[in-house]
């Protein structure tokens, strides 16, 4: 064993950072549900119907968000709060208001928007293509060299590197 110089590390259970999560997490039970349409119409304070024209913009980025890797686990409860989001989506992009921008970005940062937001999140896209694309391809050029990976257990899938 070597000294090195300086104070002895704390015992495990007596540091201060233990870089542990203290409360538990709490699993739900989730239950998917259809993609909503947006609304078609909405009330006025006095009770009056009023056809809701939704711009472009906003039905382009409606179709972003159903066809978003994230949609899958949308409950009914994400599904509204994203129809609410798309009011404020419509406000910004007709009247480029200051307030609706910062008020879109945090509730698009809520569901993933950007990688940042799905980093923090805890989210990662998975490219299944492109790894298998991958995957043929390394298994080709391994066997046009003569390698024969293991087929079973814990070393499945590796081979000898070549000098």
């Amino acid at each position: 064993m070597v000294d090195v110089p300086g104070r002895p590390p704390k015992p495990a259970d007596k540091r201060a950072r233990t870089n542990r999560d203290f409360a538990p997490q709490i699993e739900l039970h989730f239950e998917p549900c259809g993609v909503p349409e947006l609304p078609s119409y909405r009330e006025d304070d006095e009770g009056n119907t009023i056809t809701i024209h939704w711009s472009r913009l906003t039905l382009d980025w409606w179709e972003d968000w159903i066809n978003s890797p994230q949609a899958a686990l949308f409950s009914k409860s994400d599904w509204r709060s994203l129809i609410t989001t798309a009011f404020i989506h419509e406000r910004f992009v007709r009247t480029q208001s200051l307030s609706a921008a910062a008020e879109l970005r945090s509730r698009e940062a809520a569901f993933g928007a950007t990688p940042i937001d799905r980093l923090r999140l805890r989210m990662s896209l998975l490219d299944v293509e492109g790894a298998e694309t991958k995957a043929t391809e390394r298994r080709r050029r391994q066997s046009a060299q003569g390698v024969k990976p293991p087929t079973a257990g814990r070393y499945a899938g590796l081979a000898a590197v070549p000098d």
